[in-house]
């Protein structure tokens, strides 16, 4: 026996982490059969490019209605979280150089060109990581706020961060040579921190859409 087909994995989820409660199943559902219908109908191909577009159309409709809804908490929301972020970007660098201040007792950490540039290339690529983690535990804060409307929240965070990395990289091509920051840190900074805020509002909906399940599910006597 063949079988059923299913809808495409990342659209099906992405339903699911935009969509709470028992909506969320009940669109799920609603869009599962219409696939199955229109692969009967009009072939496999046809209904994923649908479900996609459908998709697609659920998770910004939704947004809309977010922001229609809760104009004031989303805004002020989102401004927080753009602050705390701008803020916390440098904590890492602060104590990456607080530990190396410590650890040298003013002694140059490196004697050969070399090791100097082993030492800057593990220095840069520390805080690098560090602000990665710190852009997804920012993430989280701002979608622990935003309950219920998580994705939503971190998901325009990361855009409106995105929109203002995209002016900085306009305006590094006009500095001189000389002054220009290395363009892959501009890159990082732009567009892969705010997935990195996106990615700590999903794990806090899975979080919670985990609990909100378990307690639904009837106790065992």
């Amino acid at each position: 026996m063949q079988a059923p087909v299913q809808p495409p994995f990342i659209p099906k989820h992405l339903v699911r982490l935009f969509v709470c409660g028992q909506n969320a199943e009940a669109i799920a559902g609603d869009l599962a059969e219409e696939f199955v219908e229109l692969v009967s109908t009009a072939g496999l191909e046809y209904a994923r490019r649908w479900y996609w577009r459908q998709s697609a159309k659920t998770v910004a409709n939704l947004a809309v209605a977010t922001f229609g809804t809760a104009s004031w908490l989303m805004s002020a929301t989102i401004i927080c979280g753009f602050l705390l972020l701008g803020f916390a970007l440098s904590i890492p660098e602060r104590m990456i150089d607080a530990v190396l201040d410590w650890h040298r007792h003013g002694v140059i950490p490196y004697y050969t060109w070399p090791q100097m540039q082993s030492y800057l290339f593990w220095l840069n690529n520390a805080i690098m990581a560090g602000r990665l983690i710190t852009a997804m535990l920012v993430g989280c804060v701002v979608a622990l706020v935003a309950k219920r409307r998580e994705m939503v929240a971190t998901t325009a965070l990361g855009f409106l961060w995105a929109i203002f990395g995209s002016v900085d990289l306009l305006i590094w091509f006009a500095k001189p040579a000389p002054l220009r920051t290395p363009v892959w840190f501009l890159l990082v900074t732009t567009y892969v921190y705010p997935l990195a805020l996106v990615l700590g509002g999903m794990l806090v909906r899975i979080v919670r859409s985990h609990t909100a399940r378990r307690s639904e599910e009837p106790t065992a006597h």
